[in-house]
């Protein structure tokens, strides 16, 4: 006979995966309305794109926005093409186009690309753009609900984070500078791996590598700005550990310090690679100075604002305000200062350290030096600031527009606003919500643009007449050096696929297109048509309305269009207005003879 013992069995637990939806259904029930309201919110700023996503995008006029829509569409094509996202081979004719001439968001382009794949290339740019705004305030959002438990004082210091007018300028055509996502992950993840004691160091250096990457996967300015502002977060934060116990916070630092730099050289890696290439220049002092801010940035509003812009355009009109609108909002501004009036708020030296970077910050964006209306104070015995010092140091010299370092105080105020909005709905117990409906709303107000200009974006007929020919060969657009015309004409390259010589920064262009553009500026001289048909461009293609005397001291059309009738080398092919293509006639160069493109 068998007996059989019955043995107490294991108590069952969930299992990781049972974990992991249990954790997003949390996330989920306390979540959604936020997300909801965010998501929302970032599309009423960019209105009304959102009417017609697939053929507009933000900008008053053709210019930086279309080169971004290139780089967009080519990322996401060139892997279905068997290319690297990162060089385009058909442009910058003869060789190929080095994409890191430019900054580019290229992890989110490379992430979202399907959505370019089956929706097209312009709802792929407009969507990366939203979801940047919408993603910056909501971890603002989330960064501050875990220091204040307060989700309402965290709400008010994501709004004033995502509805800043200074992604919504930065919209018309610099999506690099919208991703500003990245940056309070960056500093969250900062002061998550300085402060918490319980962390392995191997958990600190991998939570800054991945941060720190996601960074410099964003935008190069970004990266560089939190590495000098985070080296000061960083010694601020360990500043009381230090006096206490200094090799516990020497402990914390070191990974800390080695994560950092691992991410930030991961997420510079494509433009590292081009060091030793002669593209990329350094700016000097006198052209960055005129990227100084004006003080009055801060407190000026949006001239774009739904009620007031056009009565602040009219007071005190920003001719550079794509750059410059730096408004941090007067009601953040009150909330902030409110932060400080919570005596037993549980993080009280990491509100002192949030506030002496947001200064320093504002210290570096007015540049080099104090600037009044976009004019030196002292023009010829400049006081030099901080920034003129750190723009001599490598790398930093690279950087050309100091102002945008404002954008690190306006995410420090908003973090401020949120601890002060988390202060006073705890003053009012009954009537949390009230008052917290009353605050955002107030940010709204104040924040809110009246929406974007907008630029409808298609394949010009040109293009298309391009498209048309099968065959691989090569164009040349004239008049060179145009970059509207430049940046249009890469954009079409998206949809006919032929070579073109192209740059992608008018300040880092290769040698190859100025060797184009000084033989195309000098046409329809002999030597020059030669020394351009040597260049094997199958068509020259000149857009007739650029060709208006203001530039190199080029002719108007009328007087160039006499001066191509009378050259024997080239005709008439066909017109589509604006452009006169024209292609080469008589015998060919032997091109083993011409001179080599550099």
């Amino acid at each position: 006979m068998t007996v059989t013992t019955l043995e107490p069995q294991p108590q069952r637990h969930a299992t990781r995966p049972q974990e992991v939806l249990t954790t997003i259904a949390v996330w989920l029930r306390r979540d959604w309305l936020v997300l909801l309201a965010f998501m929302l919110l970032a599309l009423a700023l960019i209105y009304p794109v959102p009417l017609a996503p697939r053929t507009t995008i933000p900008g008053q006029g053709f210019g930086d926005n279309v080169q971004h829509v290139y780089i967009t569409g080519w990322m996401a094509q060139a892997p279905l093409m068997g290319q690297s996202p990162f060089v385009d081979p058909r442009l910058n004719y003869p060789y190929d186009l080095a994409l890191a001439t430019t900054e580019i968001p290229y992890l989110a382009i490379l992430l979202t690309a399907p959505v370019g794949w089956f929706g097209g290339t312009i709802l792929h740019y407009n969507m990366l753009i939203w979801l940047f705004t919408w993603l910056s305030g909501y971890i603002v959002y989330r960064w501050l609900l875990s220091v204040t438990n307060s989700q309402i004082g965290a709400i008010v210091g994501g709004l004033a984070f995502l509805l800043t007018p200074y992604r919504v300028s930065h919209s018309y055509g610099h999506l690099n500078i919208v991703a500003t996502w990245s940056m309070p992950l960056f500093f969250w993840g900062l002061d998550t791996a300085l402060r918490q004691p319980q962390l392995r160091w191997t958990w600190r250096i991998a939570l800054m590598v991945l941060v720190t990457f996601l960074l410099g996967s964003s935008s190069q300015y970004y990266l560089m700005m939190s590495l000098l502002l985070g080296a000061l977060y960083a010694l601020l934060t360990l500043l009381p550990l230090l006096r206490e116990r200094f090799t516990s916070a020497i402990a914390r630092g070191i990974p800390v310090a080695a994560g950092t730099l691992v991410g930030a050289v991961l997420g510079a890696l494509p433009y590292l690679l081009m060091l030793d290439d002669r593209t990329l220049e350094q700016y000097e002092i006198e052209w960055t100075r005129n990227w100084s801010l004006d003080p009055i940035n801060f407190i000026l509003p949006y001239q774009d604002h739904l009620l007031w812009g056009a009565w602040v355009d009219q007071l005190r009109p920003e001719p550079l305000w794509v750059e410059k609108t730096m408004y941090l909002s007067v009601v953040a501004l009150i909330l902030a200062g409110l932060a400080f009036a919570w005596r037993d708020y549980a993080h009280r030296w990491q509100r002192m350290v949030w506030l002496i970077v947001a200064s320093v910050a504002a210290v570096l964006a007015l540049g080099t030096d104090l600037h009044l209306n976009n004019v030196p104070v002292q023009a010829d015995a400049p006081f030099w600031l901080p920034a003129y010092y750190l723009a001599q140091l490598p790398f930093v010299d690279m950087m050309r527009v100091w102002a945008r370092f404002g954008i690190i105080t306006i995410l420090f105020v908003a973090l401020l606003a949120g601890v002060g909005a988390a202060w006073l709905i705890q003053r009012y117990p009954q009537r949390q919500r009230l008052v917290g409906a009353l605050l955002c709303a107030l940010i709204a107000i104040d924040l809110m643009p009246s929406g974007v200009g907008t630029v409808r974006l298609t394949p010009r007929p040109i293009d298309l007449w391009l498209a048309e020919h099968p065959d691989d060969f090569a164009v040349g657009f004239m008049p060179a050096e145009r970059e509207v015309l430049n940046y249009a004409a890469m954009y079409g390259s998206l949809y006919h696929a032929k070579h073109m010589p192209a740059f992608n920064h008018p300040f880092h262009r290769p040698d190859t297109y100025v060797h184009f553009a000084y033989w195309a500026n000098a046409f329809p001289d002999l030597h020059a048509t030669y020394m351009l048909r040597c260049m094997d461009l199958r068509y020259l293609i000149l857009d007739t309305h650029r060709y208006d005397g203001t530039l190199y001291n080029q002719p108007h059309w009328d007087q160039l269009a006499a001066a191509i009738a009378a050259n024997p080398q080239v005709y008439e092919v066909t017109r589509i207005e604006p452009f006169v293509v024209l292609g080469f006639q008589g015998p060919a160069p032997d091109l083993s003879l011409c001179p080599p493109v550099p």
